[in-house]
């Protein structure tokens, strides 16, 4: 088979998987002219489509099996290629074979996978599209990119050229699969793949075949763009017309299949496809193949137990991560209309590191939790923290909606907590209004927006009183974190005491007590702590849908408010449960409440003088807060602030002022100035400087 029958191929099964299947038979006359030869060609690759859409995905890529001899036929098997000579083919693609070569010249040791055209398919076409790549490689010098060692032309005149051979190395998802790889995991790889693509696209260069099987990672996890044989030089706008009609029909864009002029906004797309496929395990498309934004499920509504189960996560766990950014962020890269992508693979790139990092992605849609985050980006973290409880307060509806729809009961207590859902996110809106920038005569602080949220609460005639005590859960958290611990605890009484009032029960009942028992213990109020965190926790009990950790924060409440009353044993026995709950739950190497936990229990082995337990703790919980959010948060503030406090304790006062000095430094760039934890750290500093009264 000639490369121009290939390529006549390949376009008509783009066309005909593209196609209605009722409407395929019309569609395949008129590809087919009479020609019945082409005809049953056709057909074959249509029925193999069907029965599996990855078969092209798969080497041989997009080369025809007839080209290929028997590998002990192969005439190049033993013969020199320039410095190399050849051992034995590894695979066959589009435009011929690839073989592992080793240096021959004796300069030194050296193995390199050779590509060399098919004997037959020196077409011109073909010919210019392997000189391309081959100028291509020689100018994309990036670690993840694979690089030209060599090249020119065999003995009968076919060009070639040597690439690293990647010993071991497996595509982009077998890699993830069969290491079980968890989803911050694939995240890390996929920002690696869109790094090599920006290089490329700075290098005016589009790749136009991004896919799992053109990323090999090797056993070290560094993943390596390949294959740029349909790659499109746009500083060329002339060269290789014929190329824009090949593509791999899984991967292709919109304007790919339509022939229209493709642009970096393809290898978006592809990326898009990439990040959907290494989240959820599938692709996003009908199930005829077609690619429209309109119809593309969310990631999250495709999950399946064994893909859960491959990333480290149960089925409900893996919907709960995807959901919200990451489904936002792969249906943005797969907008139909390329000028509504992300503008580069590094926008993509940089979403997905604000997704690892907690914080808001560029790609969200303009609804209230959009002008949520506007805000949040203007203000400081106390403010970050005020719309992300107000959000958690929240789930209370969103669960009810979501288990409402997931199990089909028409029991009028889901009803209610539907209704509520919506009730209560009209009021927030309401609030997120008077912060706009476009609305309000300035920006607001998170006190101030805090406030008229209470005074919204009065003047409002349309929550009641389950809606009410949503929101006073959420802005008394608030206050709470803030360190407005009275204001908090009075704000948190009254949210008790309406959900008490409304027969609220379950998860919103506990997370009502749970934040007050937290206010208490940092009024020292110990043994109240106590009785609101074990209420709480009693409130679970027969819940629907309670997840591990909230049974895990109730328990971990308890331990603390044990601990200050000197039940020091008690309370290292119940963290020590904790911390094994949540090491056992996937995501532990990036849970926060994981963290704190372990800071918890550092604390308590400090007080019953088990240092070497306590070190360990406060190593584990300050690592899990830097993978999850990096550096600089609070959170590492907070932890460092109680390891000074065993190195206090042994002695060690240069390692106690480092750590306060770095937590006073994160601490002043993170929280807002009036912050306890601030002036607490400050007269720690102040007592260990000379003249000061430490021991």
């Amino acid at each position: 088979m000639d490369s121009d029958r290939w390529q006549r191929l390949q376009n008509a099964l783009g066309a005909a998987v593209d196609c209605p299947v009722d409407q395929r038979p019309a569609l395949i006359d008129r590809l087919c002219a009479g020609d019945q030869g082409f005809r049953s060609e056709l057909e074959s690759l249509v029925r193999e489509w069907d029965a599996d859409p990855g078969f092209l995905e798969r080497p041989p890529d997009i080369g025809a099996p007839t080209f290929e001899l028997p590998e002990d036929a192969d005439p190049l098997l033993g013969c020199g290629v320039g410095a190399w000579t050849i051992v034995r083919r590894i695979g066959s693609g589009g435009m011929g074979s690839v073989y592992l070569a080793e240096r021959s010249d004796g300069g030194f040791a050296q193995q390199a996978a050779i590509k060399i055209i098919a004997r037959g398919l020196e077409s011109a076409d073909l010919v210019a599209r392997f000189t391309t790549e081959r100028r291509i490689l020689a100018a994309l010098d990036h670690p993840n990119i694979a690089t030209l060692l060599d090249g020119g032309v065999t003995a009968d005149g076919r060009p070639w050229f040597a690439m690293p051979y990647l010993e071991g190395a497996q595509p982009l998802d077998a890699w993830c699969d069969d290491r079980r790889l968890p989803l911050a995991g694939r995240i890390d790889l996929l920002r690696q793949v869109c790094g090599a693509a920006q290089f490329a696209h700075q290098n005016l260069v589009v790749h136009r075949d991004i896919k799992p099987a053109n990323i090999l990672v090797t056993p070290q996890g560094t993943p390596m763009l390949m294959d740029f044989g349909i790659a499109k030089l746009l500083d060329r706008p002339g060269q290789d017309q014929t190329a824009t009609q090949i593509y791999t029909p899984q991967y292709a864009s919109p304007e790919q299949r339509s022939g229209a002029p493709v642009t970096t906004a393809s290898d978006i797309y592809q990326l898009g496809i990439l990040c959907y496929r290494l989240f959820c395990g599938e692709l996003p498309f009908d199930g005829n193949g077609q690619a429209a934004d309109a119809n593309a499920a969310k990631p999250s509504e495709r999950v399946t137990a064994a893909a859960a189960e491959l990333r480290g996560e149960t089925e409900h766990g893996l919907r709960r991560r995807l959901r919200g950014d990451l489904d936002t962020i792969c249906l943005h890269a797969l907008r139909f209309d390329p000028q509504r992508r992300y503008r580069s693979a590094e926008g993509l790139s940089d979403d997905l590191k604000l997704h690892l990092r907690g914080l808001p992605v560029d790609a969200r849609p303009d609804t209230f939790l959009y002008r949520a985050g506007k805000f949040l980006n203007r203000n400081r973290w106390s403010a970050s923290l005020t719309v992300l409880l107000i959000a958690v307060a929240l789930g209370f509806g969103v669960f009810a909606s979501q288990t409402a729809s997931r199990i089909a009961l028409q029991s009028d207590a889901l009803r209610t907590e539907r209704d509520r859902a919506e009730i209560t996110a009209q009021f927030l809106t309401r609030l997120f209004e008077q912060a706009d920038p476009t609305r309000a005569q300035r920006d607001i602080t998170a006190g101030e927006m805090l406030q008229r949220g209470l005074e919204l609460l009065q003047d409002s005639d349309t929550l009641r009183d389950g809606e009410r005590a949503a929101v006073l859960t959420a802005v008394g958290g608030a206050y709470q974190a803030r360190g407005e611990w009275d204001r908090a605890r009075s704000v948190l009484a009254d949210a008790v005491e309406t959900g008490r009032r409304a027969g609220l029960s379950g998860k919103p009942r506990s997370n009502s007590l749970l934040e007050l028992s937290k206010v208490e213990y940092r009024l020292e109020n110990y043994a109240a702590s106590e009785r609101l965190a074990r209420q709480a926790l009693a409130a679970l009990d027969g819940a629907l849908d309670v997840e591990p950790n909230d049974r895990t924060s109730a328990l971990n409440q308890i331990a603390l408010a044990l601990s200050d009353q000197d039940r020091l044993d008690e309370a290292a026995v119940l963290l020590e449960q904790v911390v094994a709950l949540r090491r056992s739950q996937p995501g532990a190497d990036t849970d926060q409440n994981l963290s704190a936990s372990l800071n918890n229990l550092g604390m308590t082995y400090m007080e019953l003088n088990r240092l070497d337990r306590a070190e360990a703790a406060f190593v584990d919980s300050l690592a899990i807060i830097e993978r999850r959010f990096g550096p600089q948060h609070p959170y590492g503030a907070f932890v460092r602030g109680g390891r000074a406090s065993l190195h206090e304790q042994r002695g060690d006062l240069e390692l106690a002022r480092k750590d306060l000095q770095d937590a006073e430094r994160i601490a002043t760039s993170t929280l807002d100035e009036g912050h306890p934890f601030i002036a607490e750290v400050r007269q720690r500093l102040e007592r260990m400087s000379p003249g000061g009264d430490s021991p």
